[in-house]
């Protein structure tokens, strides 16, 4: 028989004996941490001096029907706001294939101002089922619009194209030229998080506690007993766990909490969290 020891000043030591593996006291045990996510993607779009042409001629003000926005997710999955203001032209949807269409319809009245603008942007984006699933937007109180990535990590640029909102010329004064531009913060990481070993994540950025990680399935059938520890090692916003479906595993509203999963040859379990 052979027994293996590890001891500090040794390290790992065999020698004769009952088969047996111990660890001498005192040594402290870690497992492997295999990746780290921290904070969000945010997009911050400057729309300083844009607002939507409105009654009497003032300056900058613009047509702003049928203009688009254009975003995606860190998931791939693409959407663009088209703008309809009610009481002008009314286009509609330009139905782009590949992307979901989400209408930011609107009076002139409601969108003459660059705070109006952004406010019925925040309430359009934080309101709309197929948008509140991926984004959560502010109004920074400069005339930004504020876009945060709820999945956590690096989501790349998510809001992909605002060239609507670049040369627009002001209806009153065709020598009034008003480009917006959009700043991105990128988190750390990915959202997709490896499925052995020890993650960490941490410093999510959605106010309403939404930001979250996903956890990707095994082979189903295989991999019985298979566990995973996700580590909240540092301060931010309530984050999520999501398994690949969706469906929340566990909620970190603390620092330090861990949740430990294990794989029951179909989905991830919670074992405890804490």
């Amino acid at each position: 028989m052979v027994q293996v020891i590890y001891t500090k000043d040794q390290g790992l030591k065999q020698q004769g004996g009952a088969g047996s593996f111990s660890i001498e006291s005192g040594v402290p045990l870690a497992g492997q941490i295999k990746d780290t996510v921290s904070a969000n993607t945010v997009a911050v779009i400057d729309f300083a001096g844009i607002k939507q042409a409105e009654g009497d001629a003032g300056p900058l003000e613009f047509d702003l029907d049928s203009k688009l926005i254009n975003l995606r997710s860190a998931n791939g999955t693409e959407f663009y706001i088209f703008f309809t203001v009610i009481d002008t032209g009314n286009t509609g949807d330009p139905v782009i294939a590949g992307k979901t269409g989400v209408q930011f319809s609107s009076a002139s009245a409601d969108i003459n101002s660059e705070n109006k603008l952004v406010d019925a942007l925040v309430t359009l984006i934080n309101d709309t089922a197929a948008l509140n699933a991926e984004f959560e937007a502010v109004n920074d109180g400069n005339d930004h619009l504020q876009i945060t990535a709820l999945r956590m990590g690096n989501s790349g640029n998510i809001v992909t194209d605002i060239s609507d909102f670049v040369g627009l010329i002001d209806t009153n004064n065709a020598n009034a030229v008003v480009n917006s531009t959009v700043a991105y913060t990128h988190g750390e990481g990915s959202h997709l998080l490896s499925t052995g070993g020890i993650s960490q994540a941490s410093g999510a950025l959605a106010n309403a506690g939404d930001s979250f990680v996903v956890i990707s399935d095994l082979t189903e059938g295989d991999h019985h007993g298979a566990r995973k520890i996700i580590h909240r090692p540092a301060n931010g916003q309530t984050f999520i766990i999501k398994n690949s479906a969706g469906f929340t595993l566990y909620t970190f509203d603390a620092v330090g909490e861990v949740a430990h999963l294990v794989w029951n040859g179909t989905t991830w379990k919670l074992l405890f969290g804490s």
